[in-house]
């Protein structure tokens, strides 16, 4: 469930504008390869990984001196067609391999990822510790 804090704090922000209503994810529906859409449990479960293997791979191409010289790596946009595909790929178990041009379609699909994970990276159980966090004590953190 999302905090209270929250969202009074978009209700502020929206300020009457009909808010937007988003289902909760459903596991049931998940496939075992897949990766986009779902949670980071998920994924950790599936794929015998502590990190998502989706994760993994783009990291790894973008750590690449060459990709990260590259100029607007996570700023520019790309096809988003050849985006979906990659998904599909990913979704249905499939290995894909980045070419050399392909810098900001891995950053893009990364970005992808990160926004379409079924719970947030920072999860609602943590919002709070998060939120409070600067108020310990600098030793305490």
């Amino acid at each position: 469930p999302i905090p209270k804090i929250v969202k009074d704090f978009d209700l502020l922000q929206c300020k009457g504008s009909k808010p937007l209503q988003l289902s909760p994810p459903n596991p049931h529906s998940w496939k075992p390869s897949q990766q986009f859409g779902v949670s980071i449990g998920w994924i950790i479960d599936n794929h015998q990984s502590s990190i998502p293997p989706i994760m993994t791979k783009c990291v790894d191409f973008l750590a690449d001196l060459d990709s990260l010289e590259v100029e607007g790596i996570f700023r520019r946009s790309v096809n988003t067609r050849v985006v979906k595909e990659i998904q599909t790929k990913i979704d249905e178990g499939e290995n894909i391999e980045f070419e050399r041009s392909d810098v900001h379609i891995a950053a893009v699909v990364l970005k992808t990822f990160l926004r379409e994970l079924a719970e947030p990276v920072l999860t609602y159980e943590l919002f709070d510790s998060i939120v409070h966090f600067t108020d310990l004590p600098k030793e305490s953190r």
